[in-house]
């Protein structure tokens, strides 16, 4: 697993030492990123297109950056690992093996072989609080940090143990030191391609509608994108339009 992480890392132009825009540069490499609705139980999804394009749908309750993070990991670990299998006829023993192996990806993914060098001076393993610039490095949650720390075998059962019930005295579990400082990154390129086709006159909010066979308030649940976005294009359009038939009256 450590191999397959650390050649998508790669691949993806992640540097070693680092997490910072891991969604700029999936999108970059080729994944369609959206981000939309689909509940509390479920955090994000992945698919692939019968034309092999990659699809992550992220939910849009607001989580930190590192929930996001690992949210991007994990997907990604399904669409590598997991190539077009069906989820939904699996049953529940190997539907949890799929989503360990995502999980386990996730974190070899975010927490490469610089990780291991990081933790080497920890004086106080079970503090929470000890990997707070750890985090800060890497984007991740402190939870994800301990579980990775113990499965190298950084920690002693009793000290993760020990760490996960700071973890609920904190308060860490609902909310954890720098969730309210690193920035959650975006989907950018669907809406980037969009408003450079708007901006240049080659397709209009109304073109769009009308492939999709949609309504404007629909196409902002479909593509995540707020709605004022496909408003102030629609307006123009509307502009134009209205401009034209003044012109063509005279």
């Amino acid at each position: 697993m450590k191999s397959i992480a650390d050649l998508a890392r790669q691949t993806i132009g992640l540097p070693e030492n680092s997490n910072q825009n891991i969604l700029f540069l999936l999108e970059k490499a080729g994944a369609f990123i959206f981000e939309k609705e689909i509940g509390e139980t479920i955090d994000a999804y992945s698919l692939w297109t019968e034309d092999d394009r990659p699809y992550i749908i992220l939910g849009t309750i607001k989580k930190s950056a590192a929930r996001r993070n690992f949210d991007l990991a994990h997907e990604l670990g399904h669409l590598l690992l997991h190539y077009k299998v069906e989820f939904n006829m699996q049953d529940r023993k190997s539907y949890r093996t799929l989503e360990d192996e995502a999980h386990s990806f996730a974190s070899e993914f975010l927490l490469p072989e610089e990780f291991r060098k990081d933790c080497a001076g920890i004086a106080k393993v079970s503090n929470p609080d000890s990997y707070i610039d750890i985090k800060q490095k890497w984007e991740v949650s402190l939870q994800a940090i301990a579980m990775k720390a113990y499965k190298l075998g950084l920690m002693e059962y009793q000290q993760y143990r020990y760490f996960f019930m700071s973890i609920n005295k904190k308060g860490y579990q609902t909310q954890e030191p720098l969730d309210d400082k690193i920035s959650i990154s975006r989907p950018m390129k669907i809406k980037s391609i969009l408003q450079l086709l708007f901006e240049k006159g080659i397709y209009s909010v109304s073109n769009l509608m009308e492939d999709l066979k949609v309504d404007q308030e629909f196409l902002t649940i479909l593509t995540g994108i707020e709605k004022e976005f496909f408003y102030k294009y629609r307006q123009n359009e509307q502009k134009v339009f209205t401009t034209s038939e003044l012109i063509f009256k005279q």
